[in-house]
């Protein structure tokens, strides 16, 4: 969703001191005082705020793969050997004649720009790029065809030096000059103003002046846009050589043609399609290169596919034709994809729920009357999103952890969101072995005794870093868990919502979808309202946020009890197609453990 918020990427004081993130529309704010003498960078492209939240999860933008953004084009022609003439005229040259007599570029539409050590020539948008998560690709095409002298700055990360800021190198200021004013002024002139700096009513007329003059011009250079090439090569007979591979639901288009057979008039362009999807996964080309050979059987020329995937940056993206007739409906991005909706026959639901049943559910599903003494069955299965709530202080995220540690079969993802990583695993540590705080400590003092007790829970995989939706969720896709733990659902971030009920309404559809595309169990822990707070009991009603989480959720297990006693009631306050569950327990805090009480709780269908 493009919420129409464009970021960029800032570098204040040096220009190694980056990966700051700011609205441009609080740009203003980084245009310093002459007396300030401070250098001030910005990112040649413009982003969304999925910049800003994958900034501050890697900490830079390298790996960014969400959408550019073109506001005004930059062109950069620096000095090299030239001479502070030859520089001059060089950029004359560029200007007047080719620009403005060869390209048709109108006059008003260009801004020089002296940065002290060359030029920026600043136009609009004038070839009408889209934005797109390819977008730099399309742009280094395009710009270096037709301003060739100029140098390629168009990669997705690139900073350059914003207007008005001071230069340590020259000690000068860039400053702008219209066409005419720069043909009517020396190189001596130019870097003399430059020198003297600016004064902020310069800046303020400079601004009314093009910013929105600029934004309104309509692309008019669209016939001399250029995309990526790719050349298909007439087929030969190849070795072909076929991966055996377990895909995950990340990409399936690519693991689908990977695990087939190269085909027949379309092998290079395929193999750039494969290389491509390897570069962005950051795989090494020396990989990319022995992956292209291993399934074409043809090493030149795979070698040669690789060599251009990585020198060009070529990318590709779900409307490519290679890539949309590989595709599956359980992929991650399948859901952005304008397809009709997915309709089955009764004869074709008929073979599908024969093969749920005749499933061994024994890794991928479990039942509480296993691990509990109960009366009858209460199964969760794959596809299910289950809220566990309760009051504070009541035990929430030690009995989900209690559960999932007695489930061996099934590799779980368990996200302990308001915890420590430290916390969580002697926890772990604590309730699998029944060792106090400090025996847990202590025992971990001894290397020998180590390994013993993490067998218990070596099925189970922590995280405690918040992620962001999507990340979660092609986290998910990736790593394929059978049981996804979330504590606690307010901690997931989520693009481009600020209000909390948008926010959590967002968190559990994202949940549900999720749960039912990688057919795993979710087990989310969420908080109460403050009448449950109040009144000391928790019933579906008290769930934090609007109606859309009950609803959303096919099972919710409510946790009541005294916060100063250790009996705790757990019971079932919604399941979708199982009867009612309802079980005590006494909570030892001490021991991080809840066991069951027996005759005290049971089931009643």
């Amino acid at each position: 969703m493009d919420s129409d918020i464009r970021m960029v990427e800032l570098a204040t004081g040096h220009v190694s001191n980056r990966h700051q993130v700011v609205n441009t529309i609080n740009l203003d704010k980084y245009i310093f005082r002459p007396s300030d003498k401070t250098e001030v960078y910005h990112s040649w492209y413009q982003f969304d705020e999925q910049l800003d939240q994958h900034v501050k999860s890697v900490g830079s933008i390298q790996g960014f793969n969400g959408v550019y953004y073109v506001n005004n084009i930059i062109l950069d022609y620096d000095r090299k050997d030239l001479s502070s003439q030859q520089l001059y005229d060089s950029v004359h040259w560029l200007v007047n004649t080719e620009m403005i007599d060869e390209i048709g570029i109108d006059q008003s539409h260009i801004l020089v720009w002296y940065s002290g050590t060359g030029f920026h020539i600043e136009i609009p948008n004038l070839f009408g790029f889209a934005p797109s998560t390819t977008l730099p690709s399309i742009v280094k095409e395009t710009l270096t065809s037709v301003f060739p002298d100029c140098d390629n700055i168009y990669d997705g990360a690139r900073l350059i030096r914003a207007g008005w800021s001071f230069n340590n190198k020259k000690a000068n200021f860039k400053i702008p000059f219209t066409v005419d004013d720069f043909n009517n002024h020396s190189m001596d002139d130019i870097e003399k103003m430059s020198l003297e700096g600016y004064d902020l009513d310069r800046i303020k007329k400079h601004n009314e002046a093009y910013s929105q003059f600029f934004a309104d011009v309509e692309p008019y250079l669209k016939h001399h846009l250029k995309m990526p090439e790719v050349t298909a090569i007439t087929a030969k007979n190849t070795v072909r050589s076929q991966f055996r591979i377990d895909p995950n639901n990340v990409v399936t288009c690519m693991q689908t043609v990977l695990g087939s057979p190269p085909p027949v008039g379309e092998r290079n362009i395929t193999m750039m399609r494969i290389g491509s999807w390897m570069r962005r996964s950051g795989m090494p080309i020396e990989v990319v290169s022995h992956a292209l050979q291993t399934w074409s059987g043809m090493g030149k020329e795979a070698d040669e596919c690789a060599k251009k995937i990585f020198e060009t940056g070529y990318e590709y993206g779900c409307q490519d034709y290679v890539m949309a007739k590989n595709c599956k409906p359980n992929c991650i991005y399948f859901k952005h994809k304008d397809y009709n909706m997915n309709v089955f026959n009764v004869e074709d639901l008929a073979e599908k729920f024969q093969e749920f049943v005749q499933k061994d559910f024994s890794k991928t599903a479990f039942n509480f009357k296993d691990i509990y003494s109960m009366q009858e069955d209460f199964w969760v299965l794959p596809g299910e999103l289950v809220i566990v709530t309760g009051n504070t202080g009541l035990g929430k995220s030690t009995f989900v952890m209690n559960l999932v540690a007695k489930l061996p079969k099934m590799q779980t993802l368990f996200l302990s969101l308001e915890n420590t990583w430290h916390l969580t695993f002697r926890r772990f540590v604590q309730m699998t072995h029944g060792l106090t705080k400090e025996e847990a400590i202590e025992s971990y003092r001894d290397a020998k005794t180590r390994a013993e007790f993490q067998k218990a829970f070596d099925h189970i995989q922590i995280s405690c870093d918040p992620p962001e939706l999507g990340r979660l969720v092609e986290g998910i896709a990736r790593s394929k868990p059978k049981l996804v733990v979330v504590d606690t659902t307010d901690m997931i971030f989520v693009k481009g919502i600020h209000d909390e009920i948008g926010k959590m309404n967002e968190i559990i559809n994202g949940l549900k979808a999720v749960a039912q595309s990688q057919e795993c169990i979710i087990i989310a822990v969420h908080h109460v309202n403050k009448e449950a707070e109040n009144t000391g009991i928790v019933k579906m009603s008290n769930l934090k946020g609007t109606s859309n989480v009950s609803q959303k959720a096919d099972k919710v297990i409510a946790i009541n009890g005294e916060r100063n006693e250790i009996r705790r009631m757990v019971s079932t306050e919604k399941a979708r197609d199982e009867g009612y569950m309802q079980l005590m327990f006494e909570f030892s805090k001490r021991l991080m453990q809840f066991n069951q009480v027996s005759g005290a709780g049971g089931f009643n269908a």
